[in-house]
């Protein structure tokens, strides 16, 4: 009896957690078997099973399932759906309209499940039927259909009924806080569902109808209809409690980013941004007053951006107020007419060194679009020491590098939390000049071993680097000795070089393996450069793909030179000679 009472004692938070955790990472059969067969033996359980089985709803229409069969008349498969099982299945057994007039009683099982939804999906596949929705109005005060849910899910955006606006109300109670908008999906017989602008009436009325709405998630096909453009970005005016919001796609205007900076709570950005932001509607991005800049973006965690200008970032960095500003996400797609120049890189840097809590950066230009102007140096990175708490630095941009060991050396001494690091290493664009990175002045092999020294976390690390060992005066007697010193980093995995040269693969993977004896993998860019691309005074170096399988032979050599140490080092501790050092040599007595 007491193994029956201690179950028993513990909170119904307590068991509803259990439940839920039946269906974690995923929401699978053996889960919902599990969570049915407790439903149906353990009076302690049933309430929390069956909570967790309703609580994440796939379909709408599941829940309307739980009406009485005897409502629904059979109807005819179109062709238009005979290929969409799921949508076949609901529509031959419910039917578009009534058999009978609905009673109260005919909602005592819906009304026994809907308050435990908190998850749902609408589906163009699944559409209540106009029948349905009108019975609902008729059966339900305002929000009380779903009085719980908290997140809905608006798949693939065809038009839906107009009873589905006027039903609003009745769907969707005061506790929903999540909107997913996702789009462009395959419909029947292999058709593309576009959304358009009817399609976002529904969900501008729920910022009116939902108080709490604080996250917006639309995601849609690469290249949205026109009319899109405009409505999405007026859409998000509406809504004036935001702490999250995701737009794929959609160019959003300066009066939406503007709405946007004016949000109290908004944490999290993520969007494109239209070439119009600088100035429309009579709006100027810089004739903003700084009075009125210093309220713009208070809270905001999270901000990613992609545009065809990096300056624009650096003017909407300057509107953001957050001190907690901790992961800034800004790229260049994939475009004809970018402009990106060294300058814009180096004021783009400089402002986000100002943001002092700043964790994660990431800053991508698209080797499609070449980046002019002078070369990166020690002046272009140098502000971003200001930010002692950096973890991720990714500068994935193609341009010619010129810095030294001891800028690099400065950078592990002031990131220990650093996990990822990268500097101008991606693949150049096609009319590049190549030997412009190669006359460049760039780290040694010996200015890595700070990272093993003060970054015990780092994983990634993307450098142009000077392998020629012996230009070092100092090189011989520092390979005699361990080249760290002893020091180690196990977590670092990859190493990705751009174009830089190795002469002795051997000699490299010797320095490597002591460094780094985790290294599972070298990436050049020398993999994506073409023989034509390559003059004849840097042909005398090799092939392109000759230099890159060179430093594919460091990155197995690093594997098999990091097991012999270990080997080694086995040893040595058994013996009791191990100390990190080479073991002292021994003198002859001369007497």
């Amino acid at each position: 009896m007491a193994s029956i009472s201690i179950p028993s004692s513990l909170p119904r938070e307590v068991l509803n957690e259990v439940c839920f955790a039946a269906l974690r990472p995923h929401r699978d059969a053996t889960g919902l078997q599990t969570l049915t067969s407790l439903a149906r033996t353990s009076r302690l359980f049933h309430e929390p099973a069956v909570n967790a089985i309703w609580r994440h709803v796939p379909n709408v229409l599941t829940l309307i399932r739980t009406l009485p069969e005897d409502l629904w008349l059979q109807t005819r498969i179109t062709n238009d759906i005979r290929n969409d099982l799921v949508a076949r299945y609901f529509r031959t057994r419910l039917g578009k309209s009534f058999k009978r007039p609905p009673v109260k009683s005919d909602f005592a099982r819906l009304k026994h499940y809907a308050h435990r939804i908190e998850r749902i999906l609408y589906a163009n596949t699944c559409l209540i039927p106009p029948a349905v929705l009108n019975a609902l109005a008729a059966h339900f005060p305002a929000g009380t259909f779903l009085p719980n849910i908290r997140s809905f899910a608006y798949q693939y955006l065809i038009p839906p009924p107009s009873e589905l606006n006027h039903s609003l109300e009745i769907l969707f109670g005061l506790k929903l806080e999540r909107i997913y908008v996702i789009g462009a999906a395959s419909g029947p017989i292999g058709t593309k569902l576009s959304p358009n602008a009817e399609s976002f009436d529904c969900i501008r009325a729920l910022a009116r109808i939902c108080p709490k709405l604080s996250r917006l998630s639309i995601r849609l096909e690469p290249k949205p209809k026109r009319p899109l453009i405009t409505v999405v970005p007026e859409m998000i005016t509406a809504f004036q409690d935001l702490t999250y919001v995701f737009v794929s796609h959609i160019l959003l205007d300066l009066p939406a980013i503007l709405h946007l900076a004016s949000l109290q709570n908004l944490e999290v950005l993520n969007a494109y941004l239209s070439d119009n932001i600088p100035q429309s509607n009579g709006l100027s991005l810089t004739s903003i007053s700084p009075s009125r800049q210093a309220g713009y973006f208070p809270s905001l965690k999270n901000m990613s951006l992609e545009h065809r200008s990096l300056s624009l970032f650096t003017l909407l960095l300057k509107l953001v107020s957050s001190p907690d500003l901790d992961e800034v996400m800004l790229s260049i797609p994939e475009t004809s007419d970018a402009t990106c120049t060294s300058e814009d890189v180096s004021e783009l840097l400089v402002e986000l060194s100002l943001h002092t809590a700043l964790t994660r950066i990431t800053v991508s230009v698209d080797s499609s679009s070449p980046v002019t102007g002078p070369r990166f140096d020690s002046t272009t990175f140098t502000p971003l020491l200001a930010l002692p708490g950096l973890c991720i630095l990714d500068i994935d941009i193609a341009h010619p590098v010129d810095i030294d060991d001891e800028l690099i050396a400065s950078m592990a001494a002031t990131w220990s939390d650093l996990t990822q690091l990268s500097l101008g290493v991606a693949r150049p664009h096609s009319h590049t000049d190549i030997s412009a990175f190669l006359a460049t002045r760039t780290p040694t092999l010996f200015g890595l071993v700070p990272f093993a020294l003060f970054c015990p976390h780092l994983e990634w690390l993307g450098l142009p680097l000077d392998t020629n060992l012996w230009s070092d005066p100092y090189a011989q007697n520092r390979l005699e000795r361990r080249p760290g010193c002893g020091a180690r980093l196990s977590q670092m995995t990859a190493l990705d070089v751009g174009l830089s040269v190795v002469y002795d693969p051997v000699a490299v993977a010797a320095f490597l393996s002591d460094l780094f004896p985790e290294l599972n993998g070298a990436w050049t860019a020398w993999q994506e450069v073409k023989d034509e691309e390559m003059s004849a005074d840097l042909l005398i170096l090799g092939r392109p793909r000759d230099l890159a399988a060179k430093w594919s032979q460091v990155a197995d050599l690093v594997i098999q030179f990091a097991a012999v140490r270990e080997q080694e080092e086995i040893y040595r501790q058994a013996h009791g000679q191990w100390n990190g050092e080479p073991e002292p040599e021994l003198v002859e007595d001369a007497s």
